[in-house]
């Protein structure tokens, strides 16, 4: 069998491109969310006290990062042993409330055949996949307000955890 140079020229010229075709390029990656910026660790946390009533600057993003809060941490406190209400809270920026969240406590008695319940709860854990998103030099006020309340002697107070991260705006 004879191999002409034109066969020879074919093959290799095949070979070239199959080699081109089958070698892997540089990936290019773009993401579906927010970006994630600040280098290696962006994450932030910040937590308080608000008392009914009261609002609280909680944070506020960076002129040239917005945060997205992705976890939120509600708890309702007082110190009466018969303490009973709720409280609501509202998160709100300069765009206007982003969230609303109600806290309670409950106070349960069982006597002979009376029973009673709040029905509210003292513990409230949000984690967000898409969070809140605070705009870059945006503030996240937390406004609480009594709903009902009764023994409590002092009001409810709200102890709240917020953590995100900072993202491109």
């Amino acid at each position: 069998m004879h191999t002409s140079r034109f066969q020879i020229t074919v093959i290799a010229l095949l070979a070239a491109g199959m080699g081109y075709l089958g070698s892997s390029q540089t990936a290019v990656g773009y993401p579906a969310g927010p970006v994630v910026s600040y280098g290696t660790n962006p994450v932030v946390s910040y937590g308080g006290t608000v008392s009914s009533g009261a609002s609280v600057s909680a944070l506020t993003a960076p002129s040239d990062q917005a945060l997205i809060i992705t976890d939120l941490i509600l708890t309702a406190s007082n110190t009466g042993s018969q303490c009973r209400g709720a409280q609501r809270l509202s998160l709100v920026s300069s765009s206007g409330t982003v969230a609303v969240f109600s806290v309670g406590m409950g106070w349960e008695y069982g006597g002979g055949t009376s029973y009673s319940s709040s029905d509210y709860e003292q513990l409230l854990v949000a984690n967000m996949q898409s969070g809140i998103r605070i705009a870059a030099g945006d503030t996240l006020t937390l406004n609480s307000t009594d709903r009902w309340s009764a023994s409590c002697g002092d009001a409810i107070d709200v102890d709240y955890l917020l953590a995100g991260y900072y993202a491109q705006p």
